[in-house]
């Protein structure tokens, strides 16, 4: 793993921000009413970075609505590198949520290069810093990857059910009355174009998403405390679809 750049700015970023976030489109679109978060620490029991997420765990639990139940796991070794492994090799499974809390030790293992290293930060997406150094993350995109799966295995989709996989999960998780608008739109010549819209909300839009056709996938959760929005836009062609761009993983303060 090459270090770059955009590393060391993600790194540095934990001192950018000092309230809770919320994760947005996280990877799969499981059902988690009853189901159990696992929040893995990758520090013993007591220390900074387990205290600290302990005590978010009942801000957490305010907005998750559906009786999701959060549990801490704390997974020391190696400087926090081993619990670190353990949370990116599960980072994309569907069947449920997982989180993780880094400390200071975690972003120096990554910056030098340690063997034992097998995470990279860019794959993870950061929902909250603090200034001590601790950053919270969860997995990635659910609109993507239901248009990519589709594509990748022949079959046709419409806008609505983009929509509808990227609402789903975030109803799950609690947040459903926060995201107030569709998922995504059309992109053409014009921002906004007459294609497939992604949305299950505003009207169902059961057009096809077709080869050579552009969208964006944008969705949002507005607390009353904060809100958050994340966008990337797709290219579809034949047989695959792809994110055009980088992808942005940082928090980024303006």
């Amino acid at each position: 793993m090459s270090l770059n750049r955009r590393c060391v700015v993600a790194l540095a970023l934990g001192a950018a921000i000092s309230s809770p976030g919320v994760g947005i489109a996280v990877a799969g679109a499981a059902e988690l009413d009853g189901k159990t978060t696992r929040w893995i620490v990758p520090f013993d029991v007591g220390g900074g970075t387990d205290v600290r997420s302990r005590f978010h765990v009942p801000w957490l639990k305010k907005y998750l609505k559906s009786r999701v139940n959060i549990v801490i796991e704390n997974k020391p070794g190696a400087g926090s590198i081993s619990g670190t492994n353990l949370f990116y090799v599960n980072r994309t499974r569907g069947d449920e949520l997982n989180m993780l809390s880094t400390g200071g030790s975690t972003n120096i293992a990554m910056l030098m290069q340690q063997p034992a290293v097998k995470f990279d930060f860019l794959d993870m997406i950061p929902i909250a810093g603090f200034p001590v150094g601790s950053v919270w993350y969860v997995s990635r995109d659910t609109g993507v990857k239901t248009v990519q799966s589709a594509f990748s295995q022949g079959k046709r989709i419409a806008g609505w059910e983009v929509d509808k996989a990227t609402r789903d999960f975030i109803n799950a998780a609690g947040y459903g009355r926060y995201f107030v608008h569709r998922t995504g739109h059309s992109i053409g010549t014009s921002v906004h174009a007459n294609g497939a819209n992604m949305d299950n909300l505003e009207t169902r839009d059961d057009r096809e998403i077709i080869p050579n056709t552009c969208f964006s996938v944008e969705p949002g959760i507005y607390l009353p405390e904060f809100g958050v929005r994340s966008e990337v836009n797709v290219l579809v062609r034949k047989g695959s679809a792809e994110v055009t761009g980088k992808i942005q993983r940082e928090i980024v303060t303006v």
